[in-house]
């Protein structure tokens, strides 16, 4: 499978993929929640590292990076919900109460 066909089934899935954490946060599963962020993370990472448009490839260029500007956007939130995600999961295994 391709790797943007990869993220575009990833993405299509989210819903699936955010019930599916709610409900392994739910039911104590932090490691499942984090593996599933961590997978879309390192899929996108491959995709533009292997990207064949370059900003001076003129218009097609340009959209993609255009629209790779606008999904980096969505990953610093998966990043930023990542580092969150650990935090927690630090917390509730560290706390003594």
């Amino acid at each position: 499978m391709e790797i943007p066909l990869l993220n575009t089934f990833t993405l299509i899935t989210s819903g699936f993929y955010i019930t599916l954490s709610h409900l392994y946060f739910l039911n104590n599963f932090f490691s499942s929640t984090i593996l599933i962020d961590l997978y879309f993370s390192i899929i996108q990472i491959f995709e533009y590292k292997n990207a064949y448009f370059y900003i001076n490839d003129r218009i097609y260029g340009s959209i993609f990076f255009f629209f790779y500007q606008l999904d980096n956007s969505w990953n610093s939130r998966i990043i930023n919900y990542f580092v969150n995600s650990n935090i927690l999961f630090s917390f509730f295994f560290n706390s003594s109460y």
